[in-house]
């Protein structure tokens, strides 16, 4: 276990997202975050659907870790397998070359009933296999393989911007800056649903 790591993430959250805990349901504490749609309508159980979220999700990504030599971090919540889409934890280990990344920490039963993995890392983007880590997500809750059991969140530290898809249904990318995400919210007006506007315009007017 690398726990300088760990130390250094838990300090860049206290000064950037006070209030965060790496093992919360809700890791992140961020003042500023829109929600991008990206199954919308399609039929649900359909690979269309699954193709065009993963699509949506990655031009959002690439639009935020835009450098691919830049070093950024990831947080996985990892849960005991299969869950209840009957996805394991193999398959995102497998996009991972652990022997090529910065730094990899891990700390197992972070919960009291053991039923929580925390693997915490720091590596270049372009070590990364972001479009099928995107895909599998997508693939989970629609039935199809491979499929991903894990939570996965990316920040740059840099930019302090994080991105988390949760599923085929949506993303969420999150800032303690407004102007930060301002690009994303005027380019991908059209992806944003209409019950999360309102929030928006507190943010942004």
């Amino acid at each position: 276990m690398n726990n300088a790591l760990k130390q250094t993430f838990i300090n860049y959250l206290g000064d950037e997202f006070p209030g965060s805990d790496i093992a919360g349901e809700t890791p992140f504490q961020y003042p500023v975050h829109i929600r991008f749609e990206l199954g919308d309508n399609l039929k649900n159980g359909s690979k269309k659907r699954v193709l065009q979220a993963t699509s949506k999700a990655l031009s959002i990504f690439n639009d935020i870790f835009i450098d691919p030599s830049a070093e950024i971090w990831i947080l996985i919540h990892e849960f005991q397998e299969p869950n209840a889409f009957g996805a394991n934890n193999q398959y995102l280990h497998s996009l991972f070359d652990y022997d090529t990344v910065t730094n990899f920490f891990t700390e197992d039963n972070v919960n009291p009933d053991g039923s929580l993995k925390i693997i915490l890392g720091k590596t270049q983007i372009r070590k990364i296999d972001v479009s099928h880590i995107l895909e599998a997500i997508a693939n989970t809750e629609m039935g199809f393989d491979p499929g991903v059991g894990q939570k996965v969140f990316f920040i740059d530290p840099i930019k302090n911007i994080g991105f988390y898809m949760y599923d085929d249904r949506g993303c969420i990318v999150w800032s303690n800056d407004a102007l930060g995400l301002k690009p994303l919210l005027l380019k991908y007006d059209e992806w944003i649903p209409a019950f999360h506007r309102t929030e928006i315009e507190k943010y942004f007017g």
